[in-house]
């Protein structure tokens, strides 16, 4: 688990997110209009990287090659490609972030 500075939590374990997410996730005051967080994991072989993602960036994923395997994994046969979307991943405050995705459930 990385472990990220938080101006709210201080030093705090983070999960990984997009980098679209990690601005929502950063922005409290937009929390009330903010797009959905999707649980997600990214699989090649036996490898698995769990994470966050915002639609638009699932999107790329599966432009990426990712093919939906259901309960949000997405299977790659190309390793590069792989490689490419978990480039798409930073980290985020694990509070912050569970924060927002309890915000989004009460909307």
């Amino acid at each position: 688990m990385p472990l990220v500075i938080c101006p709210i939590h201080g030093r705090a374990g983070g999960e990984l997110v997009s980098h679209q997410l990690d601005i929502i996730v950063s922005d409290r005051l937009g929390w009330s209009q903010a797009s959905l967080a999707h649980s997600i994991t990214l699989a090649f072989e036996d490898i698995e990287y769990p994470g966050y993602m915002l639609q638009a960036d699932i999107a790329k994923v599966v432009q990426l090659g990712g093919i939906h395997e259901g309960n949000g994994i997405y299977r790659f046969t190309d390793e590069g490609a792989m490689e490419t979307a978990i480039g798409m991943f930073t980290a985020a405050c694990t509070y912050c972030l569970h924060e927002l995705i309890k915000t989004q459930a009460a909307r």
